[in-house]
């Protein structure tokens, strides 16, 4: 019987990598470096907060998913799509750094290197995380399954959330961070700040358990989504005047709270809709099939799309993303897909061979013993 699918997660996950294409054009085309009493400026400044949430709404989506997986030869074949995936866009990237820059010299120790130390894609820094989190993720989910109650959970979370995202928090209202200055308040141990996937990851988890917020009506879930980011904008908004420029350091990062609470307000918003129209599901479910993907191959077509439209935020924004669309769903489709598809029918073979010689040998002690 196949597993029902839920539209409301496939717009979680969209919503996620056109957040992804969002933040990235406003940050390449340099849209918070302009004059700060503009309103496109402070246009580009809320959009900017919103699509932060990008993301934690990732990691939070793994956590809701995820929250069930054992250690197995099973799971640890869901890596192979994104290896895969993930070894074909970086060898493109790296041919497309080579056509702009012709001093690169592709060599294959070079090629090789840039793969494994995850700079042959800009962005592949995700997937380096991501890797981790992976191999965590049983034990991640044995430790939320030993807590219990309801409380202990949150408590975790509430603990998570104070080591990881109140640090950095704190320092947007450092005096003299802005200059570079010493003056920083540090007064939160920090040395767990950049762990902050896992409170993202038991979020998401907690939510697929008790369903927060279920029955509150949609508009007022839209309501808060528009607050949400609204919070580090006029923060943010405030402390550039009052510095006279773009205050980069105001929330500036995954590992803040209002970034947690905007992720919070879009997952709660999304995740339990029920999608009427079959065209509508379709086309939710094709993106969010394809999303890790785009995210690399967004890289490339920023690169190339930033030379000629620069100054052009929404053409930017509505090229690469159907350019990385449109590649992701060709390669998945031609090349992805069946090298995965062999790759993990071996690699089963070869798991099911270990765990038959296991229990092979098992059984031999066992006679020995008797």
């Amino acid at each position: 019987m196949e597993k029902k699918r839920f539209a409301g997660l496939d717009l979680v996950r969209s919503c996620a990598i056109f957040f992804v294409v969002i933040l990235h054009s406003v940050s390449l085309n340099g849209a918070l470096g302009e004059d700060i009493n503009s309103v496109w400026w402070a246009v580009n400044l809320y959009v900017r907060h919103l699509a932060f949430c990008c993301v934690p709404l990732f990691i939070m989506l793994s956590g809701y998913l995820q929250k069930n997986k054992r250690v197995s030869f099973s799971y640890y074949k869901g890596i192979i799509p994104l290896g895969v995936s993930y070894v074909l866009i970086s060898l493109l990237s790296l041919v497309g750094k080579a056509v702009s820059d012709k001093s690169l010299v592709l060599t294959p120790g070079y090629i090789v290197a840039r793969i494994l130390d995850f700079t042959a894609n800009d962005y592949a820094w995700y997937f380096e995380m991501y890797i981790g989190l992976f191999l965590l993720i049983p034990f991640l989910n044995a430790t939320y399954e030993a807590i219990k109650t309801k409380k202990s959970r949150l408590a975790l979370i509430f603990t998570l959330v104070f080591l990881t995202l109140m640090p950095e928090t704190l320092k947007s209202f450092s005096p003299a961070y802005s200059q570079g200055g010493g003056i920083v308040i540090d007064i939160i141990p920090e040395f767990f700040a950049s762990l902050y996937p896992l409170t993202y990851y038991f979020i998401g988890a907690y939510i697929a358990t008790y369903k927060p917020f279920y029955k509150v009506r949609r508009v007022i879930k839209l309501t808060s989504v528009i607050i949400a980011p609204a919070i580090p904008f006029l923060l943010c908004f405030v402390y550039s005047h009052a510095r006279g420029a773009y205050a980069w350091y105001m929330m500036n990062g995954f590992n803040t709270l209002t970034i947690a609470l905007t992720a919070i307000c879009v997952f709660i918003l999304l995740y339990d809709i029920d999608l009427k129209s079959r065209i509508l599901s379709v086309c939710a479910r094709t993106v969010s099939e394809s999303t890790f993907e785009i995210y690399l191959y967004s890289f490339i077509f920023d690169s190339f799309y930033y030379a000629y439209f620069r100054q052009h935020h929404v053409i930017m924004i509505a090229l690469v993303f159907t350019s990385s669309f449109i590649a992701a769903f060709v390669t998945r489709l031609i090349i992805i897909k069946p090298a995965s598809s062999l790759i993990s029918v071996l690699y089963m073979r070869l798991a099911s061979r270990i765990d038959t010689d296991n229990t092979q040998n098992i059984q031999i002690d066992a006679e020995k013993n008797d």
